[in-house]
């Protein structure tokens, strides 16, 4: 194939597979694609090529690179051919050495919310979402974008339970979960700052400004919970109460039970299980739903939602939201983080023999990650979740979601009864 047949041919499948990345990009490289054999017309051009530059870099900040083949075709080509090629590379925001397919995984949006001063941003994981690592906890942390996502298990799946049913439609805004369990050394920079002061009253003052006792059930307000502005930590309603109130009926309550309830850790002999047996990389294990909510409070975070886990584990309709290029998830329906299909090598799990926990970074598991990039979401160790388990839950939310009500952002939350724990364990 002659070497301009060449460049074109590359030129197009690029533009191919952009289209289902980014329309911008898509009318970017359709733009230089037909100014590309004309020198004059591209310097006409070049000043609109380096607005849209800025533009790019704006709404897709940045891409990671650019295909290797095309570095390799600008060397090689003579002389005269090189300055429309040299524009195409400088019309692009960053110029490295990278597969196409990660520079068209890159194009996802950035996070809304404010990111705090104390996270550092990692750039893109492996799976193309933006990720942190919270200098304060040592926790790396994943963006989800905002969008829909299958809630529940699908009819199809003849394994799932009926309270995992039925499977429906629900929009989750943007949140940030961490990309582990929570792992002993984690843990312990937690344990070291409060063992010996255990959890005074000051340090839950935040909670008393939440909202008036008489005020919980407004799912319009927004909650400034442990210093997150904007983040809604109960959905409610008003009209529906019996699966949507909240957990404590008034903030002195709730208030109570955070300083009086979590003292205990002050004894030594209270720590949490196999404390020593384990190197800090392994997941903190025999930890109450309480302890592992305080820490939450502590660190700045909260529990996620069934809902929030559950997307986390096998991604949205769109795995980069609804807001850009619309990247479709395979599986959007998926029973296990990898696919539908059990692999008893992609987790931790009783079936491979290993009878212990093991790290949350083991390369073993690998290929066992969510869409997301999540480790863990199977196997290992149950995971807490901030919501009550009420086997009638998703009945209740498909019945509203029949009424029309668009179901936004669900979590159970009673007077009473069993936190969830999802992804089972190693045993």
């Amino acid at each position: 194939m002659p070497k301009h047949d060449k460049i074109q041919a590359f030129i197009q499948h690029g533009t191919e597979l952009l289209q289902k990345r980014a329309e911008p990009a898509k009318k970017l490289l359709q733009d230089i694609a037909l100014v590309e054999s004309n020198v004059q017309e591209l310097q006409k051009q070049k000043a609109a090529l380096i607005e849209r530059k800025i533009y790019f870099q704006k709404i897709m900040k940045p891409f990671p690179g650019i295909y290797d083949e095309l570095m390799q075709l600008v060397v090689s080509m003579p002389e005269k051919d090189k300055i429309p090629l040299q524009s195409i590379l400088a019309s692009l925001p960053l110029i490295q050495s990278t597969p196409l397919q990660s520079l068209l995984a890159s194009c996802m949006p950035l996070p809304q919310t404010v990111i705090p001063a104390h996270w550092q941003s990692l750039g893109l994981n492996s799976q193309g979402f933006w990720h942190y690592l919270d200098k304060k906890t040592q926790v790396v942390l994943i963006h989800i974008p905002a969008g829909r996502f299958w809630l529940g298990a699908s009819p199809e799946d003849a394994a799932a339970d009926s309270d995992e049913k039925p499977s429906q439609e629900v929009f989750l805004d943007e949140y940030f979960i961490a990309q582990t369990p929570l792992t002993c050394g984690q843990y312990k920079i937690f344990w070291e700052e409060t063992k010996e002061k255990g959890r005074q009253k000051e340090l839950f003052s935040h909670v008393y400004e939440i909202l008036g006792a008489d005020e919980w059930l407004e799912y319009s307000k927004k909650l400034d919970f442990a210093g997150k502005k904007g983040w809604n930590f109960f959905y409610c309603s008003k009209e529906n109460q019996d699966y949507a109130q909240a957990s404590f009926q008034n903030r002195e309550q709730m208030i109570s039970l955070l300083c009086n309830g979590t003292r205990w850790w002050t004894n030594p002999q209270k720590a949490p299980l196999a404390w020593k047996e384990y190197d800090d990389s392994h997941p903190a294990i025999g930890v109450s739903w309480l302890e592992a909510y305080s820490y939450c409070l502590w660190a700045g975070y909260r529990l996620p939602s069934e809902a929030q886990w559950e997307k986390a584990g096998k991604g949205g309709l769109y795995l980069d939201g609804e807001e850009i290029a619309k990247v479709p998830n395979d599986k959007p329906k998926r029973v296990y983080p990898w696919g539908d299909v059990w692999n008893n090598n992609k987790c931790n799990n009783s079936e491979i023999g290993l009878d212990k926990t093991t790290s949350v970074n083991d390369s073993r598991f690998d290929s066992g990650v969510s869409p997301y990039g999540c480790r863990d979401m199977a196997g290992n160790v149950w995971e807490w979740c901030l919501d009550l388990y009420d086997k009638n839950f998703y009945d209740i939310l498909k019945k509203e979601q029949e009424k029309g009500t668009e179901i936004r952002n669900p979590v159970r939350l009673k007077t009473e009864g069993f936190r969830v724990c999802r992804g089972g364990s190693w045993c």
